[in-house]
């Protein structure tokens, strides 16, 4: 609806959700004190404070003050967020993604395009920009704005991220904001709602002065902001926004303080406390004051006294860093002198064993809770088929979802600039997709799975699905390539099958011989297919892949046939040849040398 002046005067004096917003942006400093990588505590200073008083309940006051030096920026937890981050990114590089925009005539579409490209920044700004707000500033809104003046001959709307920080107020309504009041600079406020954009002036109180500085109309029907992301924390409260971290919240914060406290036991390991017996100290002072169990006590003119550490006795050498404790000697003849004259304690090493592996397994609890949704991440346990099947299932499902949010948020801005820019009459509408199917392992990360799957005893379908990763991610930068090879994926028999296991089988006689030698040739085989026809791609364009696939295996089985049948008539024609030729030489050569011998001998 639209807002009259008096109606932003009063809800600049009572904003209806102050409340929400503020539980917004703690939200938001919880996030950014475990995402954000600051140097100091000043950086947020804010967070930590909340934080540090929580531990401050949990340690005496000695080991409280140890733990806040202990505390160092960057914090632990930004390393171990940074790499949850860095998995989601897969988000960027769907195979299936598809971005298209309908307009009426090309000439419009033409300017959106290059608008989109040259203005806008399409190609970086979600990728960037955007990744960044996703990470520390879920609850921020997206705001599509125009220049106060137009320049050219169509306006040049643009989009940012406001900070919920700097929101004023707002009404929603089924999750659509129906308008939204916002702090300017130089003590302005922005009110947008479906029918304009305005910007007013403050006082010193904070309440409007005079008109309007800025009073644009649009033609949109609806307000020109949304909440950049749609996935809230619950039903009850959908202004909050749910980041992937939210529910870890908690436990990065037991993280942290565990990280903290294992350094403190780490230096204890490092610089263990020492004991040893105290030696008598026979010091006095040149008033005769005597040191009495290592202190002297001095009294002064008026009456009182002070004590401080005996100049002989305070001074001990000690080998190597650590802390060194004096135990009194023993005296009484009942007291035997068991103890060592000097001796170390040593930090228990199951103690020290316990805490390293807390903090690692407390690690990968949160990068697989927020990751794969909670499912095993580790790929240096073996997985059964199973697992490997319901581990890239969870992370598919986690991607999907922020997938889905920055599509939509990507939607709502497109369809908005283009409506101000080009109107109802030339823009149509768009479909964007980030698509479903990401490249979640790299291929060493496959190829791992790959074998475990096989020694697992995996069938042919489960591997399928496997190798079929591997293709994708291997050649998901080429989509040439990515076709040649899933076409030959196809040609090739018994995929899952090394050379050795083929010629194993074909021994026993379980598998057909010439399928055998298109396995053992299937290269050189390829490669005479494509010089004596077309490459693989292009052949049978028309026909179905199935169809497509049987005519290429049926040449190259007349390939190996034909080869077969050369190989036995050339061994037939040698032993053709070598009967023909002995007999040949030997008849001849027996007779020829008989009848000369015999007519010799005749003569």
């Amino acid at each position: 609806m639209a807002l009259e002046v008096n109606q932003v005067a009063e809800i600049l004096k009572s904003p209806r959700a102050k409340s929400e917003i503020a539980e917004a942006v703690n939200h938001e400093l919880r996030l950014s004190f475990h995402t954000d990588p600051v140097l100091d505590i000043a950086g947020c200073k804010a967070t930590a404070d909340i934080f540090l008083k929580f531990v401050e309940t949990l340690l005496p006051a000695d080991k409280f003050e140890t733990f806040k030096h202990l505390l160092r920026f960057p914090l632990f937890t930004t390393g171990v967020v940074g790499k949850v981050y860095n998995n989601l990114e897969k988000v960027y590089n769907a195979g299936d993604s598809a971005i298209e925009y309908d307009f009426v005539d090309s000439e419009s579409r033409d300017d959106w395009e290059a608008y989109r490209s040259d203005i806008l920044k399409a190609s970086s700004v979600w990728e960037e920009k955007g990744w960044q707000m996703f990470k520390s500033a879920i609850n921020s809104v997206l705001i599509v704005d125009l220049p106060v003046e137009q320049e050219g001959d169509k306006p040049s709307p643009y989009f940012y991220w406001l900070n919920i920080a700097d929101v004023r107020d707002y009404e929603l309504k089924d999750g659509v904001i129906q308008w939204i009041i916002f702090n300017q600079l130089g003590s302005k406020i922005a009110v947008f709602d479906d029918m304009s954009y305005r910007v007013f002036q403050l006082n010193d109180k904070g309440e409007i002065e005079g008109a309007a500085l800025v009073e644009s109309s649009h033609l949109l029907g609806y307000c020109p902001a949304t909440f950049f992301w749609n996935t809230s924390i619950s039903q009850s409260k959908p202004w909050l926004k749910k980041s992937p971290l939210t529910k870890e919240l908690t436990q990065l914060d037991w993280l942290l303080f565990f990280s903290t406290a294992k350094k403190q036991l780490d230096i204890s390991g490092a610089y263990p406390i020492y004991s040893a017996y105290r030696e008598d100290c026979y010091y006095q002072d040149a008033e005769g004051n005597a040191c009495e169990n290592g202190y002297i006590t001095i009294s002064k003119s008026d009456d009182t006294t002070t004590t401080i550490k005996c100049p002989k006795c305070s001074i001990v050498k000690q080998i190597g860093p650590g802390t060194l404790w004096s135990v009194p000697m023993p005296k009484e003849r009942d007291d035997p002198d068991l103890r060592n004259p000097i001796s170390m304690l040593s930090v228990d090493v199951n103690s020290l064993e316990y805490n390293r592996d807390e903090v690692v397994r407390m690690s990968e609890d949160v990068f697989s809770s927020i990751v794969s949704g909670g499912s095993s991440e580790s790929t240096k346990q073996a997985m059964n088929a199973d697992q490997v099947a319901s581990n890239f299932a969870s992370k598919t499902t986690v991607l999907k979802s922020i997938a889905t949010n920055f599509a939509r948020a990507q939607t709502f801005v497109d369809d908005t600039i283009c409506l101000l820019r080009y109107g109802r009459d030339k823009y149509l509408g768009s479909s964007i997709n980030w698509g479903s199917k990401f490249y979640l392992y790299s291929t060493e990360e496959l190829y791992s799975k790959y074998e475990q799957a096989k020694k697992n005893g995996s069938n042919d379908s489960e591997l399928d699905a496997i190798s079929l990763q591997i293709v994708e991610t291997e050649h998901k930068n080429n989509p040439t390539q990515l076709q040649r090879a899933l076409i030959l994926r196809e040609l090739e028999p018994f995929r899952h099958k090394t050379l050795t296991e083929v010629l194993t089988l074909n021994e026993k006689g379980l598998i057909d011989d010439d399928m055998v030698r298109i396995k053992v040739n299937f290269s050189s085989l390829i490669d005479r297919f494509e010089r004596e026809s077309i490459n693989v791609i292009e052949f049978g364009t028309n026909l179905s892949m199935d169809l497509k696939i049987k005519t290429i295996t049926n040449k190259l089985l007349e390939y190996v046939k034909g080869n077969r049948n050369n190989r036995e008539s050339t061994s037939n024609g040698e032993n053709s040849n070598t009967s023909k030729g002995e007999n040949s030489n030997t008849s001849k050569g027996e007779n020829s040398n008989s009848s000369k011998g015999e007519a010799g001998s005749d003569s």
